[in-house]
């Protein structure tokens, strides 16, 4: 905080742009979303008007930001803002994060899916750059995701298998815990309760053990409820009372 301090009154505002897109992460983790906000959009309204990736990175992340909370009245221009950005860029790095989010806000199922396939397709490109390869697992987890909501069930369940391949065979620690769980999820919907708490709890201890509250909330919500489903009605309050207080924080 004291360095994004001094470097807003002293730096040139590329390298305090270049600061707060690499510390999203750790906001995002963290649940520093409302903080995360701020010192993105303070950093963007100081950036002058000429277009460069890291303005338009910053903006696409403080869109996320934004959405977190609900605000997608502002959300929704920004990331419109840094995709069209992207595509005048024509920077790798900015095109698939900025497709990534039009890929999770999109409503239309044509165009979400449609952006997370070229998202996928300039990192299968790259995959020799460890930036890309590890997004890679990350996209296809969140493509899944969304197959999953447009009720593309065996489509949604190929993309959390590979993107558990991807990460596992990366040695990843952190972004393995979502499509793992949500393939706990399906099988919660299968009535595999004894899968799915196995998946499930597999990501809490994750999410847990690299400190990201948002993922602690969203997994422990999903292991109350196959504990509330199997009859463990103790260990599903107590972790739906954390949930709760998770998220209120």
């Amino acid at each position: 905080r004291a360095a994004l301090r001094w470097g807003l009154e002293n730096e040139p505002i590329a390298s305090v742009l270049k600061f707060v897109n690499h510390l999203f992460v750790f906001w995002l983790r963290g649940g520093y979303w409302q903080e995360g906000e701020r010192w993105m959009k303070t950093a963007v309204a100081q950036a002058p008007p000429k277009e460069s990736a890291d303005l338009c990175i910053a903006l696409a992340q403080q869109s996320v930001f934004a959405a977190l909370q609900g605000h997608f009245a502002e959300a929704n221009p920004k990331a419109q803002k840094a995709y069209l950005m992207a595509r005048r860029l024509e920077e790798p790095w900015p095109l698939v994060i900025t497709l990534q989010i039009q890929g999770q806000s999109r409503r239309d199922k044509e165009g979400s899916l449609a952006a997370f396939a070229e998202a996928i397709a300039i990192c299968e490109e790259r995959l020799d750059e460890p930036q890309f390869s590890g997004f890679y697992g990350s996209l296809l987890g969140l493509q899944g995701d969304r197959q999953l909501g447009f009720g593309l069930v065996a489509e949604a369940k190929a993309s959390f298998e590979a993107s558990v391949a991807h990460l596992q065979a990366l040695g990843d620690t952190f972004w393995i815990a979502y499509p793992q769980g949500n393939l706990g999820r399906m099988a919660l919907h299968e009535g595999d309760l004894e899968k799915a708490h196995q998946l499930i709890s597999k990501s809490v201890a994750i999410v847990r053990s690299s400190g990201n509250r948002g993922g602690i909330a969203d997994w422990l919500f999903r292991l109350g409820q196959v504990q509330l489903y199997r009859g463990e009605l103790v260990e599903a309050e107590m972790n739906l009372q954390e949930t709760l207080q998770l998220y209120e924080e």
